[in-house]
């Protein structure tokens, strides 16, 4: 398990064979999909081995992980406490974005808006919590 969790965490495609049905019930349960025509006979001549290849590449790295949170029954969506440092509904969204690690031009993509209108918010957000940069209040975000 631990070498199959290393091996999750880099990004490419993983190929699994087994002849085992627990084996391959566990592997389709992990994401994996049953490759058409892939099966083989070499552990047995009597018994189908089929294929199951998990492809984690690129941005379907983080879907993958997304989708195992959210079958553990855990939120992706970061929280505040109501009413932090009196923001407003706005500068709450930019906080609650800031604290997933979304750059200001991320954000200003996100919420539709320009970069500098972001970096106003911003600016705001730091004099209410009485930060002076970023990184201080991803800290204390972090921290609640």
């Amino acid at each position: 398990m631990r070498l199959l969790i290393s091996l999750i965490l880099k990004q490419g495609m993983l190929m699994f064979s087994s002849p085992l049905p627990y084996h391959q019930e566990i592997t389709k349960r992990m994401g994996f999909q049953q490759v058409e025509g892939a099966t083989h006979y070499d552990f047995d001549e009597q018994i189908p081995s089929p294929t199951f290849m998990l492809d984690i590449r690129g941005e379907r790295q983080k879907a993958y992980f997304d989708r195992w949170v959210q079958s553990a029954g855990l939120s992706l969506t970061p929280e505040l406490p109501d009413n932090l440092f009196g923001f407003t509904s706005k500068e709450r969204e930019v906080a609650l974005l800031v604290l997933s690690t979304d750059s200001s031009a991320e954000i200003a993509n996100k919420l539709n808006v320009t970069q500098v209108a972001v970096n106003k918010h911003l600016g705001r957000i730091y004099k209410k919590a009485g930060f002076a940069r970023k990184t201080q209040l991803l800290k204390k975000l972090m921290e609640l």
